[in-house]
């Protein structure tokens, strides 16, 4: 009999077919598959590569079959790594925001997730990216995380203007990039809706047992104590503690500013912005097998069983998840570069604005800019290792000998430069930062 006490993501990972086929038919019992349940524990316990022949798949199942069906069909072949290449979702998937937690799925798309738990993974890290005319720091980006051991990219994109498609394009030339089109209805929170693509239905992320989940304006700064790579300071932390099996590693906001500039004279954020402050917000890795689903952007919906603790270490209770991070400069931090200049603050507000959300969750107030960006003074000067910006060039040099990448940056740096130019024409903008500067800095 399965034990009703454990979370659902546990049941599917520790049963036996039989116990996975009985959870199913309690959980669905009256589900038009229930006669094929047997067959797809079976199938989800690795004792069978068929899917039932006669299976009733509705139209909201559609995608989750096929899903289902595509990593069946991988594993019969023996298996393989992530799709390069571009891919594209649509608005038929934007439902898939909604799906969290177990409550929200039906058995098929249970029994695709359930897939993904049982998965032995073979590789260890992947990013999953949202970026959007981000291009102007893409490079800068891609080779931090090459540096920290990323092996595989999951860059999800919509509605550039900025040269980035085609930046991105370029990318896939580096053979571990995967590029995913995020088309969708307006009032879809289209992170929400990648992240969960990501969880859900992305063919190659089950292939690896870590995962972060970021921005193209947050830095991971691991120092050489960790050799400089996540794979290391994750290492490290397992091999610590009373329970080394952690299972969500949370990582604190290191929010990066200088004075607040109007307009940007540095392309390279992590040498320019030199002042730090533990800000208590946080993104967090995470072992891929014990996401239930990425709703909460910022940490995965899991069981309660599962093990947190803080980039230091320390333990954290499941309830306790969504508390901030309190103020320790032990353990990698995330740098977190929201501000930078009051026009990139511009461009950053024009696009949460045209999100047009019903929660309001992207609208920015210019006043924001100045609030959110503490004063620099010598106790929160704390620059990136000069040995990190040193590998860092390197690297940037090593990605932009690529003709390809290099012909692409081109063109977002030409871009970059229009919209700032005719940022510096409106008038208003310049006699809003004035003013408000005068307010927050007098």
């Amino acid at each position: 009999m399965v034990d009703a006490s454990r979370g659902f993501r546990s049941i599917i990972a520790e049963s036996s077919h039989e116990e996975l086929g009985d959870f199913f038919a309690k959980s669905y019992p009256h589900d038009q598959n229930l006669l094929h349940f047997p067959a797809l524990a079976m199938l989800i316990c690795g004792l069978t590569t068929e899917l039932p022949a006669s299976l009733i798949v509705t139209e909201q199942d559609v995608p989750y079959a096929a899903s289902l069906a595509e990593k069946v069909a991988k594993a019969r072949a023996g298996g393989g790594g992530p799709r390069a290449g571009r891919l594209s979702i649509g608005r038929d998937l934007d439902a898939v925001s909604y799906t969290c937690f177990q409550h929200d799925l039906t058995a098929l798309q249970l029994a695709n997730l359930a897939w993904n738990v049982r998965l032995v993974p073979r590789r260890k890290i992947a990013a999953v990216l949202m970026a959007r005319n981000e291009g102007i720091y893409l490079v800068e980006w891609m080779a931090h995380y090459r540096l920290l051991g990323v092996e595989h990219f999951f860059i999800y994109t919509n509605d550039n203007d900025d040269g980035s498609d085609a930046l991105l394009t370029a990318f896939l030339t580096l053979g571990n990039v995967t590029v995913i089109d995020n088309v969708f209805e307006t009032g879809i929170d289209p992170q929400k809706k990648a992240y969960q693509h990501a969880v859900l239905l992305l063919d190659g992320l089950q292939d690896f047992e870590w995962v972060m989940f970021i921005d193209a304006d947050e830095f991971l700064i691991i120092d050489d104590s960790y050799q400089n790579t996540i794979e290391e300071f994750i290492a490290d932390l397992n091999s610590t503690g009373v329970n080394p099996q952690r299972d969500i590693i949370r990582l604190p906001w290191h929010w990066r500013f200088a004075s607040p500039s109007f307009s940007t004279d540095t392309l390279s954020p992590l040498s320019k912005y030199c002042h730090a402050e533990i800000q208590g917000g946080f993104k967090s890795i995470s072992r891929v097998s014990r996401i239930v689903g990425m709703c909460e952007v910022h940490v995965p919906t899991t069981d309660a069983d599962v093990s947190l603790c803080n980039a230091d270490g320390c333990a954290i209770g499941h309830s306790d998840r969504w508390l901030p991070v309190e103020k320790s400069y032990i353990g990698p931090t995330l740098e977190h570069f929201w501000s930078k200049s009051f026009l990139d603050f511009v461009i950053k507000k024009g696009r949460g604005d045209s999100l047009e959300l019903s929660t309001g969750q992207f609208k920015r107030e210019y006043d924001q800019f100045f609030e959110w960006n503490p004063r620099a003074c010598s106790e929160n000067f704390r620059p990136i290792p000069p040995q990190t910006l040193e590998a860092l060039a390197a690297e940037i040099v090593n990605i932009s000998a690529n003709v390809t990448i290099a012909n692409a940056l081109i063109e977002v740096h030409r871009k970059h430069r229009e919209r700032i130019e005719k940022l510096h024409g409106i008038a208003e903008l310049r006699e809003t930062y004035e003013t408000l500067s005068e307010k927050y800095f007098k």
